[in-house]
């Protein structure tokens, strides 16, 4: 048998513990169903490989039982553009088998304001989960938990505000819970100083000589 699609649809586990017989009634047996681009929205039906849906059931579950881990993207799909973003998730759920969600979550990427949307740049920029589950809270913009995030022109992350908005460190004159710097010297490569929300402060140091592998290996490391 030739396979014609490599991917994976179906992945059965058995946990025997000394049975011989998989159709055992003693026997464990968990079934993971995966569907691929079920819910790209936005775009033409394609097939870019987003897996749309994983479910799993098992025997230790009980019949017609399962848990869906669900994923909506919006792909953005621009070959001329030069923008070729098929695989970041917008939506993210848990549902059991109704179909109900019973946890979600949703990523905003780049300057956009709305998570359904298709992104311009592949970092996040706003992780929002909701603290309410099921069809209604889900669908609730007043129960958002905002985790917030910046980069800079090389698309490093330079800061972070957690879903409390503690602040504490600073860039320029703005507060974060979160901020990190980068060795010019090394095209942004290396995070050479690093702070979180009561500020306090870790530095990195790389020599650009030759002892220092041209900038490229750690030569000191402080922790204040």
């Amino acid at each position: 048998m030739v396979a014609c699609d490599p991917r994976v649809d179906q992945e059965d586990t058995y946990l025997m513990d000394g049975v011989t017989d998989i159709h055992d009634p003693r026997v464990v047996h968990t079934q993971v169903n995966s569907t691929y681009d079920g819910d790209d929205q936005g775009v033409t039906p394609y097939d870019y490989g987003n897996i749309s849906d994983t479910s799993t059931s098992g025997a230790d579950l009980g019949t017609g039982v399962y848990v869906d881990a669900h994923d909506t993207t919006y792909p953005h799909d621009n070959i001329d553009g030069g923008i070729f973003l098929t695989d970041l998730p917008a939506v993210s759920q848990v549902r059991n088998g109704s179909g109900t969600p019973s946890s979600c979550s949703q990523f905003v990427y780049g300057n956009l304001s709305q998570y359904n949307t298709s992104p311009d740049v592949p970092g996040i920029t706003q992780a929002q989960t909701h603290t309410v589950g099921g069809t209604s809270g889900c669908a609730d913009s007043s129960n958002l938990i905002t985790v917030l995030h910046s980069y800079d022109t090389s698309g490093n992350l330079v800061s972070s505000t957690d879903g409390d908005t503690h602040l504490g460190c600073t860039i320029g004159s703005s507060s974060y819970s979160a901020c990190a710097t980068y060795d010019a010297s090394t095209y942004d490569t290396h995070i050479v100083g690093a702070a979180n929300a009561l500020n306090q402060q870790a530095g990195s140091v790389y020599d650009p000589g030759s002892a220092g592998g041209f900038g490229q290996w750690l030569t000191s490391l402080t922790d204040v």
